[in-house]
């Protein structure tokens, strides 16, 4: 049992109790799939829980939002790792993603250095369209890095801007049943084939999701009833 699939379970149950509906579930050890198993008004629920990411092209790769925010955490922890004890004043980095690896190794190298000499002049080679790096007086000597996709990113295999936001929905929910609807669809001894999606995605909106749902409804054979559950609700997708 993860984490994710934990709250995004307990999230579906407080939402089908305030509708009236008397909920258990249960993670049965060895019966994966499905990854949570429902009770809802005596009929059986096999619960698939997948997450919503929006998608960026990297190099011709494929790269989740997870992706693009791990490089920013690693980044940070090693940057305050090497700094530790060494540092005069607070930082914060902000990289402008996607990047190649050695755009990354460069940006924390000068970042580095800029950290223990105290000065931002080591950054003065590092392009505005791949990071910024800002100097804080605070006396926290703390390091923030924060990362952010280019205006210029576009979704993999596609012309669209990343900033596209039902493009970005579109491109994650094919993903998503193409992945997902073939599991479900062998599991018939079940009364409800459901599909939990947990939003990571901080502009996906019921509307906008359940316009990917009708633009792939082809792909939706062996779903029963699809829920989004994002951080401030949860809802069924018509």
């Amino acid at each position: 049992m993860r984490e994710s699939e934990k709250r995004a379970a307990e999230r579906l149950k407080i939402f089908l109790q305030e509708n009236r509906h008397p909920v258990r579930f249960e993670f049965e050890s060895g019966s994966d799939p499905p990854d949570i198993v429902f009770d809802v008004d005596n009929s059986k629920w096999a619960v698939e829980h997948t997450q919503l990411h929006p998608y960026v092209d990297s190099g011709g790769n494929e790269l989740s939002g997870l992706g693009v925010h791990s490089v920013a955490y690693n980044i940070k922890e090693r940057l305050q790792k090497k700094t530790e004890g060494k540092r005069n004043s607070s930082w914060v980095l902000g990289i402008i993603g996607p990047l190649t690896s050695k755009q990354r190794s460069l940006i924390e190298e000068a970042a580095e250095k800029s950290i223990l000499c105290d000065s931002i002049d080591y950054f003065a080679d590092i392009s505005e369209k791949q990071a910024i790096l800002e100097q804080k007086s605070n006396g926290c000597n703390t390091i923030e890095v924060i990362s952010a996709l280019s205006g210029s990113s576009q979704l993999p295999n596609s012309n669209h801007p990343t900033a596209n936001i039902q493009a970005q929905i579109d491109y994650a929910i094919e993903r998503i049943l193409k992945e997902k609807a073939p599991i479900l669809t062998t599991l018939t001894n079940y009364d409800k084939r459901v599909l939990l999606i947990e939003s990571q995605y901080i502009f996906a909106r019921q509307d906008n999701v359940s316009q990917s749902i009708q633009t792939y409804s082809n792909l939706t054979g062996g779903v029963d009833l699809i829920y989004l559950v994002t951080p401030k609700s949860v809802c069924q997708i018509e």
